[in-house]
């Protein structure tokens, strides 16, 4: 595992937003897009300061993620900003809020700072907004706070898009998102049960992300090392869940079969994106019986991709800003 992204050097001049950026949903791409704005304007490197392991995880939650480090660095990268992700341990997490900013500030030659309006930081998360504004004066950085991206009238956020994961709304948790939610890694050897009824499968470990209700989703399968691999997206099925018609696992799969031959891909990098819920999993009595249910889905993936698919992920269908940016201190 990759502990740290620390891709520029001490003391560049710099404008760091600040969140764990878990997903980087539209709310944190607002935040992203501001900050390479003033990153601009003050001829300075826009960097976006999170850490290795969310605070939750640290203090014991049981918190599926929405994004891998190395994907969060990946899509924050795309977007213009300088990732770097630093380890959170009990050092980090005792600092004072004053102490923590003043860290932030030895370690670049602090220009700016951009954060959501309600964002805390800090031992206890005792650190707000006025204490930016405060320590933006002392410090003599700009500071620009946004007011939150709301969606169906509510305030985006990567604890609602877990929600609606959980409830296998993947459409409303894509539109959020600013992109479909994935799974990505190395395809691992199967049992070949799907062969053997006539829907060969790849197998990801869903590793440390959280897992959607389990189902049959409508997806879309690239190959490849970089996660914006080039090249036509493969429609397919995939399935979320335990197997229980062959096995019931005590870990989840995602499993999904390619509806045009791919052959084998063992050990190679695929990104599995969900796209819709077709079916909650359940129980067949027989592999023949399995075996005509996923016909099905095949046929109803292909409806919903002959439908056309896109346009929420781009941020459109009721995501909006609350009002603009406040810059209380430039």
């Amino acid at each position: 595992m990759i502990d740290t992204f620390f891709t520029i050097d001490k003391g560049v001049p710099a404008v760091v937003a600040l969140g764990m950026f878990d997903g980087v949903h539209m709310g944190h791409r607002a935040l992203l897009a501001s900050c390479a704005e003033m990153a601009k304007e003050l001829n300075a490197t826009p960097v976006a300061h999170s850490f290795t392991e969310h605070p939750r995880v640290f203090f014991g939650q049981d918190l599926g993620l929405l994004t891998e480090n190395g994907e969060r660095a990946a899509i924050i990268a795309s977007l213009g900003v300088v990732p770097q992700l630093c380890p959170f341990d009990k050092a980090t997490a005792s600092l004072e809020p004053e102490a923590y900013i003043r860290s932030i500030a030895a370690r670049y030659d602090l220009r700016g700072v951009v954060a959501g309006e309600n964002h805390r930081f800090g031992a206890g998360a005792k650190g707000d907004s006025s204490l930016l504004r405060h320590m933006a004066e002392e410090l003599g950085f700009a500071i620009r706070l946004l007011q939150p991206v709301f969606y169906q009238g509510e305030p985006v956020s990567s604890s609602r898009i877990r929600s609606a994961l959980l409830a296998g709304d993947i459409e409303t948790a894509n539109a959020m998102l600013g992109m479909p939610y994935f799974f990505r890694g190395t395809i691992a050897p199967n049992k070949r049960i799907g062969t053997r009824i006539g829907f060969p499968t790849i197998n990801l470990d869903p590793g440390r992300k959280i897992v959607p209700k389990y189902g049959v989703y409508a997806a879309e399968v690239r190959f490849g090392v970089e996660l914006d691999s080039e090249g036509a997206a493969l429609l397919g099925v995939c399935n979320v869940g335990h197997r229980p018609t062959v096995e019931q696992e005590a870990k989840a799969n995602v499993e999904t079969h390619v509806l045009s031959e791919v052959g084998e891909r063992y050990g190679q990098m695929a990104t599995v994106s969900l796209r819709r819920m077709i079916r909650e999993e359940r129980r067949f009595e027989t592999l023949e019986a399995l075996r005509d249910q996923i016909t099905r889905d095949r046929e109803e993936a292909k409806r919903f991709f002959s439908q056309g698919v896109g346009g929420n992920e781009s941020g459109e269908g009721g995501v909006s800003r609350a009002g603009r940016p406040r810059e209380p201190a430039e």
